[in-house]
């Protein structure tokens, strides 16, 4: 069987603790068989989610992330002013799975409910 697991979250966290906690839980899920996780773009818990995930990744190199983007935007490359590095682009998600439901037409406003359901 396989196990999938869904982060939907808050777009503010101010408990930092939290990603200990959620750190623990996810590991869990891995010892009990999941080997699949989505979370989405947007907020604080959904970077969190993704950084434990990628983080869990590194010791349990057989499990899948997925992200859910609302808007190709989310995806363009974005270019890092850096004194070291210079302007190189980078692509924020190319080390995961991409997702984007057909919800590009629907308002900004809902399209976060639209990709939650």
């Amino acid at each position: 069987m396989n196990k999938k697991t869904t982060f939907i979250g808050h777009r503010n966290i101010w408990d930092k603790d939290i990603r200990s906690k959620l750190f623990t839980e996810v590991k869990k899920q891995i010892d009990d068989g999941c080997k699949f996780f989505t979370m989405g773009t947007h907020g604080d818990f959904d970077k969190m989610a993704l950084s434990v995930c990628r983080d869990l990744r590194n010791t349990y190199k057989d499990i899948k992330i997925e992200v859910v983007i609302t808007s190709f935007k989310s995806i363009e490359p974005i270019i890092n002013h850096d004194e070291i590095f210079g302007d190189e682009k980078y692509i924020p998600y190319e080390d995961v799975e991409i997702i984007m439901y057909n919800i590009e037409e629907t308002h900004y406003k809902r399209q976060i409910i639209e990709s939650n359901k």
